[in-house]
C-alpha cells in the first residue's frame, strides 16, 4: 500500500464529527481568557454530549493501531534477524577448512605462564590453579557455536599444553582436588604428546599429582620443570620412560642429583634457568642441538661454557637475561671452539654499573669463542645504559673463526658505538641477509644522561644511504640484505627511507631463490614503547608509499611498538 493511502486510512480513523475547527478553537480560547459566554451554547453542549463516544472510539482505534504497530515492529525485527542470519551463513569464516580453523584456535589460545617473580607468588589464588588446568582460553572459544565447541573439544592437540602449579602457596585440600583436574586434563589431550609445565615443592600432599604425571611421562614432548631436591624421588618412574621428550627447561637446586633425564633419546633442546651450570643434571649432552642459559649469573659462566664443550652436536646457544654483577676482574674464560651456528647473548639490568660489567663479559666471551660455522649472531643489552661495543674484539672473533663468509644474520640492540664501526662490522659480513638494529632511547632523568650522544642514534640518513643498494657489487654494503628490522627513534628522513626500501626491493626482485621463487624485501620498523618516548607521528606520505609498494608486491613491511 502506498504511503499516502496508509496515511489517509489512519486519518479517517481519527476524524471526530465534533472536532473543533480553527475558528471554534480560537473563539473558545477567547471566551476562557475574557471570562465571557459563547454565543452558540448548543455547540458546546453537543461536544460534551458526544465526547464519551468519540473518546472511546479514539482509544479503541489507538489500541488497534498500537497493536498493529507493535506487530509490525516485531515482524520487522524478526525479518532483520533472518537477513543477518542469512548473511552469517555466507560469512567467509564458515567456509574455512577445519584444519585452518584449528590453527587459528591454536594462535588464539593463551596458556598460562609461570610467575618468575617470587614476590608475586603470594598473589596466586586457588582459583588461579584451577583455571590453569581448565584452560579458560579454549573454553571461551568453545562457547561461540556448537561447531566450534565440537572442533575444540574434539581436537586433543589443543589441550596438549598442561600446566600444574604445586607451590607452597597451595593448600593441601586444593592440591588433592587438582589430582582430579589433572586426570581430566590428560584425558582431554587424548593420545597426543604432552607439553607439560610443572612447578613442585615436593610436599606430601603433592605426591598423588606428581605420581599421576610421572605415569604419563611416555607422552611428554616438552617439559618446563621447577623443582627442588625433595621432589626428585616422586618422579623416579619417568626414568627410561621418556621416549618422546624433545625439549626440557629446568629450574632448581642440587640438580646434579637429578638423573631421570639421562635416558631421553629424542632430547635436543635444554634450558637451564638461574642455576644448574656449576652442578648440572645428568643429561645426554652429546645429542643436544640447542642449549639455553636463562636468568643465570655470569659468575657461573665458566661452568656453563664447559657444558658447551660436552655438546659436540650443538647448533645454537642462547644466554638470556645474564646477570653480570659481582664478577672478578679480569674475566677469564678458557678458549672454546664449537660447531655452533647461532649465538645469542642478552644481558639484563641489575644495577647502573651493569653496562660496564657487560662489556667485560662480552669481551671475554668473544675472546673465548671460535665459531667457524656461525650463521646467526645476536647481542642485546637490557639496561638503563647502552653497552659500549667491543669492536676490535668482535673483528678479531670473526677473523679467528673464519666465519665472515658464513654469517647471514646480525642483531645489535642496546649498543652504543661510532657509526663507522657499525659500517665496518657489516662490511666484514658480505653474506649478511638479515640485519636488526636499534637506537637507544635516552632517559632524561638518568644521572648519566649527558653520556648519551649521537652514537646511540644508529638509524639515520647516513646509515640508510650506506645501506642503499647499488648495482656496483664492489661499492654496495651487504649486497644480499633482504630482511631489515629497525627499532628507531626516527632520526631519518622519509625520502631516504623510501629510497633505501625501493633500492632493496629492486635488488631482491632480481634474485631468484630455490624453486624459482622470488622473496620480497622485508622492512620491519619499530619504536620504543616507554613513558619517556611517546608514540611517533608517522609521515603520511611515507606510510602511503610503503603501502603502495606492499600492494604491488615489491616489499613486505610492518610498524610495531617494541618493549
Amino acid at each position: 500500500m502506498p504511503d499516502s493511502a496508509v496515511y489517509a486510512t489512519v486519518e479517517n480513523l481519527f476524524s471526530a464529527s465534533v472536532y473543533p475547527s480553527a475558528a471554534q478553537h480560537s473563539e473558545l480560547s477567547e471566551c476562557l481568557r475574557t471570562n465571557s459566554v459563547p454565543k452558540d451554547l448548543s455547540y458546546i453542549r453537543s461536544v460534551i454530549a458526544a465526547s464519551r463516544l468519540e473518546l472511546a472510539r479514539y482509544n479503541t482505534n489507538i489500541r488497534t493501531i498500537s497493536a498493529a504497530l507493535e506487530g509490525a515492529i516485531s515482524e520487522r525485527d524478526a525479518f532483520q534477524l533472518h537477513v543477518e542470519r542469512c548473511h552469517s551463513l555466507l560469512a567467509p569464516i564458515r567456509a574455512l577448512p577445519r584444519e585452518i580453523l584449528l590453527h587459528i584456535f591454536t594462535f588464539c589460545s593463551e596458556p598460562w605462564q609461570f610467575r618468575t617473580d617470587f614476590a608475586l607468588w603470594s598473589q596466586i589464588t586457588p582459583r588461579d590453579h584451577m583455571e590453569q588446568l581448565a584452560r579458560p582460553d579454549l573454553l571461551r572459544l568453545s562457547r561461540v557455536c556448537s561447531s566450534w565447541r565440537t572442533a575444540i573439544l574434539g581436537t586433543p592437540s589443543l589441550w596438549a599444553p598442561i600446566q600444574v602449579n604445586l607451590s607452597e602457596w597451595l593448600l593441601p585440600p586444593i592440591a588433592r582436588r587438582l589430582t582430579y583436574l589433572i586426570t581430566a586434563a590428560v584425558k582431554r589431550a587424548g593420545a597426543c604428546p604432552l607439553k607439560l609445565k610443572l612447578r613442585t615443592t615436593g610436599q606430601a600432599y603433592e605426591v598423588l599429582s606428581l605420581e599421576l604425571l610421572a605415569h604419563c611421562s611416555a607422552r611428554w614432548q616438552s617439559l618446563n620443570l621447577w623443582i627442588n631436591f625433595g621432589a626428585f624421588r616422586h618422579l623416579s618412574f619417568t626414568r627410561g620412560n621418556l621416549a618422546l621428550l624433545e625439549k626440557l627447561e629446568i629450574h632448581g637446586d642440587l640438580l646434579h642429583e637429578l638423573d631421570i633425564f639421562e635416558d631421553a633419546p629424542r632430547l635436543v633442546e635444554v634450558t637451564l634457568r638461574r642455576s644448574g651450570s656449576s652442578q648440572p643434571p645428568l643429561l645426554p649432552w652429546h645429542q643436544l642441538h640447542t642449549l639455553n642459559y636463562e636468568n643465570g649469573n655470569a659468575v657461573e659462566l665458566g661452568a656453563f661454557m664447559s657444558l658447551i664443550r660436552q655438546c659436540p652436536n650443538l647448533r645454537a646457544v642462547t644466554f638470556t637475561a645474564l646477570d653480570v654483577s659481582g664478577l672478578p676482574n679480569p674475566v677469564i674464560l678458557e678458549p672454546l671452539e664449537s660447531k655452533l651456528e647461532s649465538l645469542s647473548i642478552i644481558f639484563r639490568n641489575t644495577r647502573n654499573s651493569s653496562a660496564v660489567q657487560a662489556i667485560r663479559v662480552l669481551s671475554a666471551m668473544l675472546n673465548s669463542f671460535t665459531l667457524p660455522r656461525a650463521k646467526q649472531l645476536s647481542f642485546r643489552m637490557n639496561s638503563l645504559m647502552p653497552l659500549v661495543w667491543a669492536y676490535p674484539i668482535f673483528i678479531a672473533f670473526l677473523s679467528r673463526s673464519s666465519c665472515s663468509q658464513t654469517v647471514t644474520s646480525l642483531a645489535l640492540h642496546g649498543i652504543k658505538f661510532p657509526r663507522h664501526e657499525l659500517v665496518e662490522c657489516m662490511a666484514a659480513l658480505p653474506q649478511l641477509e638479515t640485519l636488526s638494529l636499534s637506537d637507544y632511547p635516552p632517559i632524561p632523568d638518568h644521572p648519566d644522561f649527558q653520556l648519551f650522544d649521537k652514537f646511540t642514534f644508529l638509524v639515520t640518513d647516513e646509515l640508510l644511504k650506506q645501506l642503499t643498494w647499488t648495482p656496483d657489487a664492489a661499492a654496495c654494503l651487504v649486497p644480499r640484505l633482504r630482511v631489515v628490522h629497525l627499532t628507531t627513534l626516527f632520526r631519518f628522513s622519509s625520502q631516504m627511507m623510501l629510497k633505501f626500501a625501493a633500492s632493496r626491493a629492486e635488488a631482491q626482485a632480481g634474485r631468484i631463490e630455490g624453486l624459482g621463487k622470488v622473496r620480497r624485501f622485508e622492512l620491519r620498523l619499530g619504536w620504543h614503547r616507554t613513558p619517556e618516548q611517546p608514540p611517533p607521528v608517522f609521515d603520511s606520505a611515507l606510510i602511503s608509499e610503503l603501502d603502495a609498494m606492499q600492494r604491488r608486491g615489491d616489499i613486505w613491511y610492518s610498524l610495531t611498538a617494541s618493549d
